[in-house]
């Protein structure tokens, strides 16, 4: 026993050093915002030039890096969009004295799908004509989101424009929704513009109309390499480092950044509970997933439990392809197909509640499928021959018979498949967005208030999910744990068939 106890050891041993290499094969840990990521590609390129390991870049929202660091994570140098949580990590003794740093300045502009072929043509007013949607990370929680914000209030459409603004992740995810051809124009950082090909900027604005867009950086204190952060940032600071911001489609500079310039901590804020709408949404789009699912799964079950084909194995892999996939590629895919140029483009479903019920659908259809067909294949299709040698069509045997039969397992794919479509998040904020009242569910308002740092309100909402979950999954097992009816018919007709019946 221990002889085997050593050898499992000894293997756990062998895989962690397989997946964590020592620290001595790495370089400093970078943290960046995702829409800073080409500058920290840059610095790397710097700082192997000089001979050292490639940089270990984690890129994400610049909340979500902070909030790691304020959990305790080691890191060497953070960029991040967003001062106030530089300022927050500066407050909090987080980072090396005099390490925050203003290092690169931008824009906003306001770009559209490229061919659209109207730059010439655009006025600003233009953005509050029709009822298009604005995709845009929230304004509470992301600073593009804020950057825009304060733009529009000083041009005096905000009032106009806000219950148009449908929430997306972060700043990229915007650029692509435009990108896809969801929506006709679009509000993004000047930089990320420029590198797309897909989009036209049609109105870089002025600096004088909104707050200069800056970004930032910090040496923390918790590092992984003792000085590698020091070094990191002053090499970004030099003409090298300055050139890579410039290649990024930014402006260098360089200012430390002082405690007065942070007017509020984004860990304070406080937000209303959206606990009722986005219940109401979850409700309609998981009941609109069952409609939309039910009779292609129930015959998709119908055809792996009865029918025997070359391919069916292909087949059936591609059913259950959805429930492997990770959400976001799935929702990628769509997004591919629902957006400008795509297969199912003239749909028009993209940031839509019809988008959300289609990404959902996708998502749980394997769900469906998986306990239908598992009840199906309870049913002795003997008893569906006996009903049709009574003079019932193949239909109305299968409708009176196995139907009946297979209820509590049809029923149980049925609370499986809702209970999937309303915990969907990946696919659908991809092809969806958030929506308030319109595509917002129970799991896109829970990283909602995780950006916004709502624990309460996120602690809350997950309360709520959990007790859902709890339910479904308890009515589905109660469901689908007795067959006992179809086994004990198919167990009459084999008595009768084999003549052991008296």
């Amino acid at each position: 026993m221990f002889a085997h106890l050593d050898s499992l050891g000894l293997c756990l041993s062998l895989a962690a050093g397989l997946c964590h290499p020592s620290a001595d094969a790495q370089g400093p840990r970078v943290l960046v915002a995702s829409s800073l990521r080409e500058v920290a590609q840059g610095l790397d390129a710097q700082w192997q030039a000089q001979g050292e390991s490639p940089l270990v870049i984690s890129a994400g929202a610049s909340g979500d890096l902070a909030r790691q660091l304020i959990a305790g994570v080691a890191a060497d140098l953070i960029l991040s969009a967003d001062i106030q949580w530089i300022g927050e990590l500066n407050s909090r003794g987080l980072l090396e004295e005099d390490s925050a740093t203003v290092f690169a300045q931008g824009g906003l502009c306001v770009v559209a799908p490229k061919g659209l072929a109207r730059a010439a043509l655009f006025e600003v007013e233009m953005l509050s004509a029709g009822e298009a949607l604005l995709p845009l990370p929230s304004s509470e929680a992301v600073p593009l989101g804020r950057y825009v914000k304060a733009w529009l209030e000083n041009i005096g459409l905000w009032e106009e424009l806000k219950g148009r603004i449908t929430v997306v992740v972060d700043a990229r995810a915007a650029l692509a929704a435009v990108e896809a051809g969801a929506v006709p124009f679009g509000i993004v950082y000047l930089a990320d513009a420029r590198r797309s090909d897909s989009v036209e900027i049609l109105y870089e604005v002025p600096q004088d109309q909104a707050p200069v867009v800056e970004a930032a950086l910090g040496v923390p204190q918790r590092s992984t390499l003792p000085g590698a952060g020091a070094r990191l940032r002053e090499l970004l600071l030099l003409p090298a480092g300055r050139a890579a911001i410039r290649a990024a489609g930014l402006d260098p500079v360089q200012r430390v950044l002082s405690a007065q310039e942070v007017s509020f901590s984004p860990m304070s804020s406080k937000h209303p509970s959206v606990l009722g709408p986005v219940l109401l949404v979850s409700a309609k789009v998981a009941l609109a997933v069952v409609l939309l699912d039910f009779f292609p799964a129930l015959l998709m079950a119908w055809v792996l439990a009865r029918r025997r084909f070359w391919g069916r194995s292909v087949l059936e892999a591609l059913v259950h392809l959805p429930l492997i996939l990770p959400p976001t590629a799935v929702g990628w895919l769509l997004l591919l197909m629902l957006g400008k140029g795509g297969l199912l483009a003239s749909l028009d479903l993209l940031l839509t509640f019809q988008g959300a019920v289609l990404a959902g659908g996708v998502v749980a259809f394997p769900l469906f499928v998986r306990p239908m067909r598992t009840a199906l294949e309870a049913v002795d299709p003997r008893l569906e021959a006996m009903a049709r040698s009574l003079g019932l069509s193949p239909l109305r045997a299968f409708v009176q018979v196995t139907l009946p039969l297979a209820a509590r397992g049809i029923g149980a794919g049925v609370l499986l498949g809702m209970g999937r479509a309303l915990g969907e998040f990946g696919a659908t904020i991809l092809v969806a967005g958030s929506l308030l009242g319109e595509t917002r569910t129970l799991s896109m308002a829970v990283f909602e208030a995780y950006q916004l740092h709502d624990d309460r309100g996120a602690l809350q909402l997950v309360g709520v999910c959990g007790v859902i979950a709890f339910i479904i999954v308890f009515c589905a097992d109660r469901l689908g744990a007795d067959r006992s009816g179809a086994h004990r018919l198919g167990d009459t007709v084999n008595e009768r068939t084999s003549g052991g019946a008296p």
